[in-house]
């Protein structure tokens, strides 16, 4: 009976959402950044899938969808021009009765981790994050070149060395290998199915590791940029970040992998 009325519900949050579908379908198809956020709910769609944990119909076992959708009719009606937070709010509601049917709880960090990053969050991540993670990555990039023996000045997000100024530009912030990141340990919360705790420590790990690695791909770009090391190929600039960001994931899956015994410990209070 419960089974029966988590799939009833998913039916009628497919129906009464439809205007974001439609709003959704539209904006992958123009902005190629989108494609991303499709990967990202495909990818939760997959782990909704396979045995499910049975889910006890309690008095409130049902509050948090509902107050989703709630939350979406009122953000609908008082705020129309804002079809981001429309998606977001449907996108909760959702995961909610997705997360009830694959582990039996309302609240699953991978999953919902891997809703947020379907939804077209890039250019807003850049707009209020970037330039702070550009400085701070200037600073870091700026220290390790110091140790390095290197005389180098920071100034914003440039960094300086005699003559030599250089940015760290906008592609550099690391917005996308944030998202990257942080795709790919929702995806090992949900692949190793790890409880909470194991689940924010990855997180966590995942955004200390872009915020290094970008550091030290910044100061590794700085040799480059002021020839104090020659570009031997002309796929090196990006090839230095290709090759942190396999650095990273290797750290990730060594964490999914130590806890990898404790798959069966979902434990995430409702």
């Amino acid at each position: 009976m419960a089974q029966t009325t988590l799939i009833r519900l998913i039916l009628l949050q497919l129906g009464a959402f439809w205007s974001v579908w439609l709003w959704y379908i539209g904006r992958a198809g123009n902005d190629p950044e989108a494609l991303w956020g499709l990967l990202a709910l495909t990818t939760a769609l997959f782990f909704s899938t396979g045995q499910t944990r049975k889910y006890k119909q309690t008095q409130w076992g049902l509050f948090w969808p509902i107050l989703w959708m709630l939350l979406y009719l009122l953000v609908s009606l008082y705020f129309p021009g804002f079809p981001l937070l429309h998606a977001g709010f449907a996108m909760l509601s959702v995961v909610s009765t997705l997360s009830l049917w694959r582990f039996g709880k309302p609240w699953h960090l991978g999953l919902f981790g891997l809703v947020f990053l379907a939804l077209p969050v890039i250019p807003s991540l850049q707009f209020y994050f970037g330039y702070p993670l550009r400085w701070l990555v200037a600073s870091g990039a700026s220290g390790l070149l110091t140790l390095s023996g290197l005389p180098v000045w920071q100034d914003g997000v440039y960094l300086h060395l005699a003559h030599y100024a250089v940015a760290i530009d906008a592609p550099c912030s690391g917005i996308k290998m944030l998202w990257a990141s942080s795709y790919l340990a929702c995806a090992l919360i949900c692949f190793y199915r790890l409880n909470t705790r194991q689940s924010l420590l990855l997180l966590g790990l995942s955004l200390v590791l872009v915020l290094l690695g970008n550091m030290l791909r910044a100061s590794s770009l700085f040799y480059l940029e002021t020839g104090l090391m020659p570009a031997f190929f002309p796929w090196l600039h990006e090839g230095v970040g290709v090759i942190v960001f396999i650095l990273m994931a290797l750290l990730l899956f060594w964490y999914g992998e130590k806890h990898t015994g404790s798959r069966l410990a979902e434990d995430l209070t409702p």
